[in-house]
C-alpha cells in the first residue's frame, strides 16, 4: 500500500522487487624482494577479487592496477635510493554496484649497501708462476672476474669467482713479456647486487735463457796480469746477469770476485798465484729479468799461466859481418818456467847496418841470435834489440833492451894494372897499387903480399909502389877497433905505349862523314876520344859534324897518350849577302887544296863564279858582273882529291837576302 503523506490517499500496490547482495572485494600485496640494490628495482604482487582495481602508495605517489580475470597483477617498482614502504589502500570491484573495500596491507623494500673493491693486491709474475691476487671489498660477500690473455694462457680460465682467479700464467712465445687484464666485479651472495668493477694488469714476465757465453780473448789461456773479457748473452732483452767467478790457483787483481752486470760483459785482471804453475777459473751466471730468476750456466774454463823471468843481457861491440852466435848467449833470469823460449824484435837500427831480423828460439838453450850484421860506409853503426822471455803458453817475461854496435871493417880493393915498358924492356913508368876506402880518421895499418903470401911491405898509408910484375893483395887493420879486411888480388903485367897515330876523314859531303883511327906500337888496350867527348873502344867516329877536330888516343893500363887533328870537309847549304857580317859568302872552307876547281851556276847552267877552294878564298858574294843576283838555288860543281882518290862532287844551295 503507498499512502500520500498530504492527504493521507492510499493505495494498494502489487508489485514487487529482489534486492542482491554483493560480496566485497578482497586484495593482498606480497613483494619477491624485500632487499634491493641501490638504484634497484623489485615486484609488488597483486592478488584478489578479479578484474578489481587496487590502489596502493609509496607515501607521495598513489598507483592504481587492475587485476586480470584470474585475480592477479604485478608492478615492477621503479629504481629505489631509499627505504621504501608500500601500502595498499583499497580494492574496488568491477561490477555495477562497485563495491570498495579500505584495506592497510603493507611492504617494506630496504637497499642493502653497494659492494665495493677497496684495494687490490698483485705483483707482475714470472712465466709458469701462480697469479697471486688479493681483493679487498666492502660490503660483499664476493667477486666475478674476466680476464684478457695478451701473449698468455691463463690454465684455460678467462673468467670466474673469488674461488678461482689466482691460476697458472704461461707465455705463449716465452721470450716477450706477456700481461692480463682482469675486470673485477664486487658482489652479495647469489650475485644480485654488484659494485663497480676494477681493472687491473698483471704482468707475466719471461723467464731469461742464457743462450751464449764468449770469452775475449778466445784462445781459452792467458798469462798472469792479463785481462779475461766474459761476454754473456741471453734471451729476451734487458736481462740483469748475477756472477761469481770460480778460482783455482788464480787471484784477481782488484779482489772482485762477484757482482752484477747489465751489459752482459764483465773484465777481469786475473794473476796466477803460483810463479811456476798455471792455475784456471771460470765465471757462473745468473739470469735475471725483475723477480724472474734463469737458470745458471758455466762458461768455459780459462788457463792462467805464469810469467817467466827476463833475460840478462848487456850491450856489444863487434865488427861488421860477424855472426851474433858467435860472440854471446841469451841468459834467463829466475823465475825459471820449464821450456821457456826466447823471442826477439828489433826496435830500431841505423840506417847503415844490415843483416839484423825478427826472431825466436824455443827450448832448450843455448839461445843465440843468428843474425850477421853488416855495416855499410866508414860509421859505425848500431841494432837496438828488444829480447823477451817466452813461455810455451806464449807468455812473455819483461823484455830486456840492448844495443849491438857494428863498426865498419876495411873493404879494400885494388886494380890491376900495368908497368910501362920501352922497347927495348925498361920500365919508365911503374905502377902504384892504391887500396881503395876511407882511411883519414883513425889508425889503420896496411900488409902487402904477394902471390905466395910472403910480406911486400908494411905501410901506414894505402898505397904501395912496384916496380916488378906479379900479383898483389893487401890486409886492412884499424887499429883503433880491431877490425880488418882483405883485398881482391890484382895483377901488375907489362906494357907497351902506342907510338904512331893516323886519323883520316871520308865520305865529304855527306850526311855521314866519318873518322877512321890507325895506330901502330901498343901491347894495351886502346881507347879513342873526339874532341871533348867520352872515351870509347872503337876507332871509328861516325856523323861527324864539319870542320877540324882533335882525336885523342890512350891506353886503359897508362902508357899512352897521343892526340892529333882531322878536318872534316862539307858546304854551306844557304848563305845571305845582305852586309851583315854574317854568312855573307858562299865557298867550300876546309877542303884546302889549290888544285881543286869550285864553279857556280845558275839554274839554268850558266857560269856565275869560279872560286878557289882554298882557306884565303874570299867566295861568292853573290853578284855578276857586278849586279845582285835573286834569292833562289844556285848550283855547283867541285872537283878535288880525296885520300888520294879523285872525285867531282855537284849539289845545289840557296841565296837568300
Amino acid at each position: 500500500m503507498l499512502t500520500d503523506s498530504v492527504t493521507s490517499c492510499t493505495t494498494t500496490l502489487t508489485n514487487t522487487a529482489t534486492i542482491s547482495v554483493l560480496s566485497l572485494p578482497t586484495a593482498d600485496m606480497s613483494t619477491t624482494s624485500n632487499l634491493v640494490c641501490l638504484n634497484g628495482m623489485t615486484t609488488l604482487t597483486f592478488t584478489g577479487t578479479p578484474n578489481a582495481t587496487v590502489s596502493f602508495t609509496d607515501g607521495t605517489t598513489v598507483y592504481t592496477e587492475t587485476l586480470d580475470g584470474t585475480g592477479y597483477v604485478a608492478f615492477t617498482t621503479p629504481m629505489l635510493t631509499t627505504t621504501t614502504t608500500y601500502t595498499l589502500t583499497s580494492v574496488v570491484s568491477s561490477g555495477t554496484p562497485s563495491c570498495t573495500v579500505a584495506l592497510s596491507d603493507s611492504e617494506t623494500i630496504s637497499i642493502t649497501p653497494t659492494p665495493a673493491i677497496t684495494s687490490i693486491d698483485y705483483d707482475a709474475i714470472c712465466d709458469g708462476d701462480l697469479a697471486n691476487i688479493l681483493v679487498n671489498m666492502n660490503n660483499a660477500t664476493g667477486f666475478q672476474w674476466q680476464a684478457t690473455l695478451t701473449n698468455v694462457t691463463y690454465n684455460g680460465f678467462t673468467n670466474g669467482d673469488d674461488t678461482n682467479i689466482n691460476q697458472v700464467a704461461t707465455l705463449t712465445n716465452p721470450l716477450q713479456q706477456g700481461f692480463i687484464t682482469f675486470s673485477i666485479l664486487p658482489v652479495l651472495t647469489g650475485g644480485n647486487c654488484s659494485g663497480s668493477p676494477e681493472t687491473i694488469i698483471v704482468y707475466v714476465n719471461p723467464v731469461p735463457v742464457i743462450t751464449d757465453i764468449t770469452i775475449t780473448p778466445d784462445t781459452a789461456s792467458v798469462c798472469s796480469g792479463e785481462s779475461v773479457t766474459f761476454t754473456v748473452s741471453g734471451d729476451p732483452s734487458g736481462i740483469t746477469y748475477n756472477w761469481t767467478a770460480v778460482l783455482n790457483g788464480v787471484s784477481v787483481v782488484d779482489g772482485i770476485t762477484s757482482g752484477t752486470t747489465t751489459t752482459g760483459i764483465v773484465t777481469l785482471t786475473v794473476a796466477s798465484t803460483s810463479n811456476t804453475t798455471a792455475g784456471d777459473f771460470y765465471v757462473s751466471f745468473t739470469p735475471q729479468i725483475g723477480s724472474c730468476v734463469g737458470l745458471p750456466e758455466d762458461s768455459d774454463s780459462v788457463t792462467v799461466n805464469p810469467i817467466p823471468g827476463s833475460v840478462i843481457q848487456s850491450d856489444y861491440t863487434i865488427c861488421s859481418d860477424t855472426s851474433l852466435a858467435d860472440v854471446f848467449d841469451i841468459q834467463l833470469n829466475f823465475p825459471l818456467v820449464a821450456n821457456t823460449g826466447v823471442e826477439w824484435f828489433v826496435i830500431d837500427a841505423s840506417s847503415n847496418v844490415s843483416g839484423y831480423s825478427d826472431g825466436s828460439l824455443s827450448a832448450p838453450p843455448p839461445f843465440v841470435i843468428p843474425d850477421v850484421l853488416s855495416v855499410i860506409g866508414d860509421s859505425q853503426g848500431y841494432v837496438h834489440y828488444r829480447v823477451w822471455t817466452v813461455s810455451p803458453s806464449g807468455c812473455r817475461g819483461e823484455y830486456e833492451d840492448f844495443m849491438v854496435y857494428v863498426n865498419p871493417i876495411p873493404n879494400p880493393t885494388i886494380e890491376d894494372g900495368s908497368l910501362c915498358i920501352d922497347d927495348l924492356g925498361n920500365v919508365f913508368q911503374t905502377y902504384w897499387l892504391q887500396a881503395t876506402g876511407n882511411y883519414s880518421t883513425g889508425n889503420y895499418e896496411f900488409v902487402w903480399y904477394d902471390a905466395n903470401d910472403a910480406v911486400v911491405a908494411i905501410t901506414t898509408v894505402p898505397q904501395l909502389e912496384v916496380n916488378t910484375t906479379g900479383s898483389y893483395y893487401v890486409l886492412v887493420t884499424n887499429l883503433d877497433t880491431t877490425c880488418e879486411g882483405v883485398s881482391n888480388t890484382a895483377v901488375v903485367n907489362e906494357t907497351t905505349p902506342a907510338t904512331i897515330v893516323k886519323a883520316e876523314a871520308t865520305d865529304y859531303f855527306s850526311d855521314n862523314a866519318t873518322i877512321v883511327v890507325n895506330t901502330s906500337g901498343s901491347s894495351g888496350t886502346l881507347q879513342y876520344q873526339l874532341d871533348d867527348s867520352g872515351y870509347q873502344d872503337s876507332n871509328v867516329f861516325t856523323n861527324v859534324s864539319t870542320g877540324d877536330h882533335t882525336i885523342t888516343v890512350i891506353d886503359t893500363q897508362g902508357c899512352t897518350f897521343l892526340e892529333t887533328t882531322v878536318r872534316v870537309i862539307d858546304y854551306p847549304k844557304f848563305f845571305t849577302p845582305n852586309g851583315d857580317g854574317y854568312n855573307d859568302t858562299w865557298n867550300i872552307a876546309g877542303l884546302n887544296q889549290p888544285e881543286a876547281k869550285l864553279y857556280i851556276f845558275d839554274r839554268y847552267g850558266k857560269l856565275l863564279k869560279q872560286l878557289s877552294a882554298t882557306d884565303d878564298s874570299l867566295g861568292w858574294d853573290g853578284t855578276f858582273n857586278g849586279q845582285l843576283m835573286p834569292s833562289t838555288d844556285y848550283w855547283f860543281s867541285l872537283e878535288y882529291v880525296e885520300n888520294n882518290v879523285a872525285k867531282e862532287f855537284k849539289a845545289h844551295f840557296s841565296l837568300k837576302r
